[in-house]
């Protein structure tokens, strides 16, 4: 039924027509003949038979053997093999039903990252010929289904809106710890997009795996992940400013700021290039040209700035410019004895020039 169905389809999208009725004939011979008869709206145009005649030999072969092609022509026959003999057998059903011999070698090497002992595999992509806001998420997860209750608020937070979810147990040859499982979510964008998918692809999939292991936290503000091209890290730091407002009594919350910033995404990464400028150890050591270079973005938010109609919008940005601007220290760029960023941000304010500090004003702030 299943191979019928597949020809079916090809002939109808080939040919532009519509199967009203087919019959199967079978002998005693391990042979099977289907005829199948189609209504068209008009006369057939021309038909190329070879390559019609290709595709239904394609479709008639079986999963795992294109499987075995594709991973041939992608690791060699040695490396195939194995890869093979772990993985042909694996697929339920449903999965080899719905997806490409090719996609399957796109998931092995995740898949593969499970065996080796990673907590979570994950991969954004979009799927070839797809309008440029159609996005999926693959992720995999040793033993158990992963909860939806947490990935969907964390994907929506990231940018993404999820229309629907595929879930699919896999199980690998000789892997005894349970079946692994993969989710495919497939959705849309809710912002825009900064750049090119290749680039934000390895910034989201490190801000998903740093907000599921608790080291970052779950709200708007991670949009700008894919908005305005920034790090789970420099979103830390935004976060921090935030907080700081609200602590001062400024009237917008976290997410009310990350509505704004998402809103101007090349101002967002304007600020953050201000701070790279003024504090980055590795930028330039000259206090002149480092001087100047902040002199460019202070000139270029002020020009931004003046193309901002919502008034709440122009005082939360200048708001925040106000505290990057008086940021006079921070340990943003320090590592651990393990070499990784440090936990924590600190920065030392001057707050009697911060613009929506109340009065009286401390002269100093960490």
């Amino acid at each position: 039924t299943n191979l019928r169905q597949r020809m079916q389809a090809l002939l109808e999208s080939h040919l532009s027509a519509e199967v009203s009725s087919f019959f199967v004939t079978l002998d005693a011979t391990t042979l099977a003949r289907i005829q199948f008869i189609l209504n068209t709206d008009g006369p057939l145009g021309e038909v190329d038979t070879q390559e019609l005649e290709r595709k239904l030999a394609d479709a008639a072969r079986l999963w795992e053997d294109r499987l075995s092609d594709a991973l041939i022509e992608s690791l060699g026959e040695e490396d195939a093999e194995q890869m093979l003999n772990k993985f042909g057998q694996s697929f339920p059903a449903g999965y080899r039903e719905r997806e490409t011999a090719r996609q399957a070698i796109i998931d092995i090497g995740r898949l593969q990252t499970i065996i080796d002992g990673a907590p979570l595999a994950i991969n954004l992509y979009r799927p070839l010929d797809a309008d440029n806001d159609h996005l999926h998420v693959r992720l995999c997860h040793p033993e158990t289904a992963l909860p939806l209750s947490r990935v969907l608020p964390t994907l929506q937070n990231l940018g993404l809106e999820i229309r629907t979810e595929r879930p699919y147990q896999i199980r690998p040859q000789d892997y005894d710890k349970g079946p692994i499982w993969l989710h495919d979510f497939e959705g849309r964008l809710a912002t825009g997009l900064d750049g090119e998918l290749d680039d934000a692809r390895d910034r989201f999939h490190e801000a998903f795996e740093t907000i599921w292991s608790g080291a970052a936290e779950n709200d708007a503000l991670n949009r700008l992940i894919l908005a305005a091209g920034l790090t789970v890290r420099e979103i830390a730091l935004l976060r921090a400013y935030c907080r700081y407002l609200r602590q001062i009594q400024f009237p917008l919350s976290v997410d009310a700021m990350a509505d704004v910033l998402v809103g101007h995404p090349a101002i967002t990464k304007q600020l953050l290039g201000l701070f790279h400028t003024m504090h980055d150890p590795a930028g330039s050591q000259s206090h002149a040209d480092r001087d100047s270079k902040v002199g460019g973005f202070l000139v270029a938010i002020d020009h931004a700035l003046e193309q901002v109609v919502s008034i709440d919008d122009d005082r939360a940005i200048r708001a925040l410019l106000s505290l990057f601007r008086e940021t006079l220290r921070t340990n943003f760029y320090q590592r651990d004895e393990d070499g990784n960023p440090r936990s924590w941000i600190a920065f030392k304010l001057n707050s009697a020039a911060i613009d929506e500090l109340p009065v009286p004003r401390q002269k100093r702030e960490i």
